[in-house]
């Protein structure tokens, strides 16, 4: 294995050093001799040095820009940190990864609550930022300077170390804290061309003049660029747009019969604004090196973001309605932007991809990460879409799709519902007769199936033939009545609802407490009973179909609300299941039992109520009625037509032998 990973090094190395000026030097007998860096990308640097120390060596947000770095030595590590420190970085080291920053904060005493932080060539903006991210607290700053600075500093709270960065930062700043939150305030700064003898306390701002004849008279004082320039653009009648720099104060200006280019340039000498001018639209700017950069084919947003990922923190305007963006860099920066952009601003190849199964909806719902929502584009038929990408890219999104459009999977439910009932009858009649037994008399064990035969086939023949034996015996003697007799069909996943139900309405009394009877309320409210079966039920990956059961029988009593104002009573049995089981595998749900019990009298007219010789012309009889409902299920998973050929086949030939079987028992009984 080691003689494996020095291959793979030394030819890592050997590509690398074919390509790029950056070399590793290594002896024969793994000895390191040096290294050698010639201004190469800090991220390449670091993933050649990971390849040769089996380290997870990278960077953070913080680090960005190119290193040129030679060195000899035999310990990895000793140079490794030489050229951090030859680089003004610094790393936080694990077990297995390192992380290079150039922001530490460290604990010298473990054992303390005192934090050191050092940073090197940071913006006072990024320090903040990390500062806040450390302690996890809210610092909220003005316009701070671009100028990367380095600091030193040494404290338990965040509040310690922004105001030492402020103290770096100059009289021109200061640290203000509200109710636990921190701000830098930006104090105005005056220039010596600014300082006059005006008073201070007046403000006031006049531009009049004419386009026309490019001549304007200007008196300002203690007042921003952006008020003066909105007033000088009114006359002009230009477009213009402001950035943060326009928020630089005016002490005192003066002017008079001046042209609007020589305002302009007064503003950009003495308040570091520019003007850069594109499609006749005026964008207010810092003062530097700006150069418009127009697209082809990717956004301007994303092309801004890839500069920011590639260079660092640039400052770049936007140009709306367009594929266009303004950039402030020195030459050597836009050099290299010029370059970049020719690589990453290229045509992409466009694709048309028609789904089979699902729609577009449901793939940007269960998108991969490996593709990106902004590469899809949806036509007016919900089953296409554009794709806009490389090569690459289309052949991998092809193969997701070989997993992800794909059919749903169905179910389909036999449903057998019988209602077994039992009643117990007591009666005393008026007169009572009696027939003898004739000879020859004697029970009908004989088993007719004729009628069992038009239920559904499925279930009756997963059950066995002595299921449909009982079943019709106990349908000829009236101990049983079909409920229910259907097939559900759903998808894998959903909810199947199904029900037989009756629905009463009644009106609902008040009691009239002064007169004791029931008063109507003018409100009708409803009482559903009866059965109700839901399902829900999903194919796994191995063929079983899991079945969440729940299945409810209620009843309603007889209407008490006219005499005494209560509603019917009800009574309701239910019971929950959840049930994995083969395709074809049959399932019973039982114990949803209902038990009634009724009474009635009838007599004749007053001599049924004299004691004793009452019993003599009154009939008594009641009923007591136990009632079972008995759920009969067959899932079944509903494959397609090109799947599972033989298993289809060999299910078809089976119920065939069954159903041709059925009516030979019932010839021989």
């Amino acid at each position: 294995m080691a003689r494996k990973k020095i291959i793979v090094i030394v030819a890592a190395l050997a590509c690398l050093a074919l390509t790029h000026p950056c070399v590793a030097q290594q002896t024969s007998g793994s000895m390191l001799e040096g290294f050698e860096f010639v201004d190469r990308e800090y991220t390449e640097l670091f993933y050649m040095l990971s390849l040769y120390s089996g380290i997870s060596i990278s960077a953070d947000d913080t680090v960005s820009g190119r290193a040129t770095f030679r060195c000899t030595g035999q310990d990895f590590e000793q140079a490794f940190d030489l050229f951090l420190r030859s680089q003004r970085l610094y790393v936080i080291k694990s077990d297995s990864v390192w992380t290079v920053t150039r922001l530490l904060f460290s604990q010298p005493q473990k054992d303390s609550s005192l934090w050191q932080m050092d940073a090197s060539d940071m913006t006072p903006s990024r320090i903040v930022e990390k500062i806040a991210v450390f302690f996890g607290c809210e610092i909220s700053y003005d316009t701070l300077p671009d100028t990367p600075v380095s600091i030193h500093a040494e404290g338990n709270s965040a509040r310690q170390f922004v105001a030492s960065l402020v103290r770096q930062l100059g009289n021109g700043y200061s640290l203000s804290e509200d109710s636990g939150f921190l701000r830098i305030v930006r104090e105005v700064q005056v220039t010596p061309s600014q300082r006059t003898a005006v008073n201070t306390s007046s403000r006031t701002c006049s531009v009049t003049g004419s386009a026309s004849s490019d001549s304007f008279c200007v008196d300002a004082q203690n007042v921003t660029v952006s008020e003066l320039l909105e007033k000088l653009f009114a006359l002009t009648g230009f477009q213009f747009v402001f950035s943060s720099v326009a928020q630089n104060q005016i002490q005192h200006i003066v002017c008079k019969d001046v042209s609007f280019a020589y305002l302009m340039n007064l503003l950009q000498e003495e308040y570091a604004v520019q003007d850069v001018v594109v499609n006749d639209v005026h964008y207010i700017v810092g003062a530097g090196q700006w150069k418009q950069y127009v697209l082809s084919f990717i956004s301007a947003e994303k092309c801004v973001s890839l500069l920011a990922a590639r260079f660092g923190k640039l400052d770049t305007v936007l140009l709306p309605g367009t594929k266009s963006f303004l950039c402030k860099a020195s030459d050597a920066i836009h050099t290299q932007i010029e370059s970049f952009l020719g690589l990453c601003d290229i045509p992409l190849s466009l694709y048309t991809v028609q789904l089979q199964y699902i729609t577009v909806k449901d793939l940007l719902q269960h998108l991969p990460p490996a593709i990106s929502a902004p590469a899809i584009t949806q036509t007016t038929q919900d089953t296409q879409f554009f794709f806009s990408g490389s090569d690459a890219e289309y052949e991998l999104l092809c193969s997701l799709l070989e997993t992800l459009d794909t059919p749903v999977k169905r179910v389909r439910y036999d449903v057998l519902i019988i209602q077994y009932q039992n009643t117990d009858d007591f009666s005393w009649e008026q007169s009572l007769s009696a027939n003898r037994l004739k000879l020859g008399d004697k029970n009908d064990v004989s088993a007719l199936l004729g009628s069992v035969l038009s239920l559904n086939l499925n279930v009756v023949s997963a059950f066995g033939l002595d299921f449909a034996a009982s079943l019709q015996s106990a349908l000829n003697k009236n101990y049983a009545s079909v409920f229910a007799d259907t097939t559900l069909y759903g998808v894998s996943g959903n909810t199947i609802s199904f029900r037989n139900t009756n629905t009463y309405r009644y009106r609902d009394n008040n009691i009239d407490p002064a007169t004791g009877k029931p008063v109507y309320t003018g409100v009708t409210r409803e009482i559903v009973s009866g059965l109700t079966l839901e399902i829900t039920g999903w194919v796994s990956g191995d063929g079983m179909i899991t079945s969440n059961i729940t299945a409810s029988v209620s009843r309603q009593g007889a209407d008490l609300s006219k005499k005494t104002g209560n509603p019917p009573p009800t009574s309701e049995k239910m019971v929950t299941t959840q049930v994995r089981a083969k395709s074809g595998e049959p399932i019973i749900l039982s114990g949803l039992v209902q038990n009634e019990t009724s009474s009635a009298e009838q007599g004749v007219p007053l001599l049924s109520q004299i004691p004793g010789l009452g019993m003599l012309f009154k009939s008594l009889s009641s009923s007591k009625e136990h009632t079972e409902m008995v759920i009969y299920l067959v899932p079944h998973w509903e494959v397609d037509s090109t799947e599972e050929d033989a298993s289809d086949e060999k299910q078809w030939t089976v119920s065939r032998v069954i159903t041709e079987l059925i009516p030979e028992v019932c010839d021989e009984k």
